[in-house]
């Protein structure tokens, strides 16, 4: 898997990538009081995938998955 340029603060990571001309956003936040993550992906300002888990690292990896899975052509469903 390649690098993320992650910018990170103690609650959330966010960063940009761009591939096959487009812009990707990815975001991951600590939620308050429930003791785990949300990440989310964005082409552009569409929400294409987004999910909850126990904890930020594993937020990350999921989300850099997720980025991975929507701009791979054998993954995406057209229709």
């Amino acid at each position: 898997m390649r690098e993320y340029p992650w910018n990170e603060s103690d609650k959330s990571a966010k960063c940009r990538v761009r591939r096959a001309g487009a812009s990707y956003y990815l975001y991951v936040g600590d939620l308050p009081d429930v003791r785990s993550a949300a990440w989310f992906l964005r082409k552009g300002k569409r929400v294409v995938a987004s999910g909850i888990t126990s904890e930020r690292p594993t937020a990350l990896a999921q989300v850099e998955h997720a980025f991975e899975n929507w701009t791979s052509k054998d993954w995406r469903v057209y229709g």
